[in-house]
């Protein structure tokens, strides 16, 4: 009887042993596969944010660009005005500063990869701290320039000392990035509060453009990074 007894013991014994063994073996396939799942989700997210900004960083590019060309216009037609002279050459730098001094527009605070990663707690799945620590730098230093943006554009976008000088004739035919202008330059030369506003602005579109490269420098190194870190996986 003990002898039967020893050996049902020893048979439930190698049982549960075996299913604790089955239970370890489906555990570490199914960490295995949840692993191998999240390092595909994780290379996925890298890239994603390596497209983001590469198109975002194509925009800045532009802006600056076109931020500097505003400077440059305005900056001309600050020195029209003082030089007290209207040839058609200067009437067409005037036309230019004065269709796009207020063009300013703002820009995105954060990448939307990033967001996506951050309200769905998977932040983690950028697995290099170091990589995850500049990441967040760069998306603090973009909602800091998206702010600034914001100031420079609320300025700039005050149109009130330029607008009792200048009409803007727009029909369906034209170009929004050429309306036909009607202005007395006479009376606007006499203006120093236009002059100096428009001075003002002129170092305002600068101050964008120096940010805007600024922010790009860190934003293409960023990628760099990411883009080590994939080729290393």
């Amino acid at each position: 009887m003990k002898n039967n007894t020893s050996k049902y013991f020893k048979y439930a014994i190698g049982e549960i042993v075996l299913v604790v063994i089955g239970i370890l073996i489906a555990l570490s396939i199914n960490n295995w596969n949840q692993n191998r799942l999240d390092k595909i989700k994780s290379e996925e997210y890298h890239q994603r944010i390596v497209e983001d900004l590469d198109q975002f960083n194509t925009i800045l590019s532009k802006e600056s660009k076109r931020a500097l060309q505003v400077n440059k216009y305005l900056h001309a037609t600050v020195q029209i005005l003082k030089g007290k002279e209207l040839t058609q050459k200067n009437k067409d730098t005037l036309d230019f500063a004065l269709n796009n001094y207020f063009q300013m527009v703002e820009v995105q605070e954060s990448l939307d990869t990033y967001e996506e990663l951050k309200s769905s707690g998977q932040l983690g799945l950028i697995y290099n701290k170091d990589l995850r620590k500049k990441l967040n730098q760069y998306i603090e230093a973009l909602g800091a320039f998206s702010k600034i943006i914001t100031q420079l554009a609320a300025q700039v976008n005050k149109t009130a000392p330029i607008d009792k000088h200048v009409t803007l004739f727009v029909a369906e035919e034209i170009s929004l990035a050429k309306i036909p202008l009607e202005y007395d330059f006479d009376l606007m030369k006499k203006d120093n509060y236009l002059i100096n506003t428009l001075s003002r602005f002129s170092l305002l579109w600068k101050t964008k453009s120096f940010f805007s490269n600024n922010l790009l420098e860190v934003g293409e190194s960023l990628k760099k990074n990411i883009l080590k870190e994939l080729n290393n996986d």
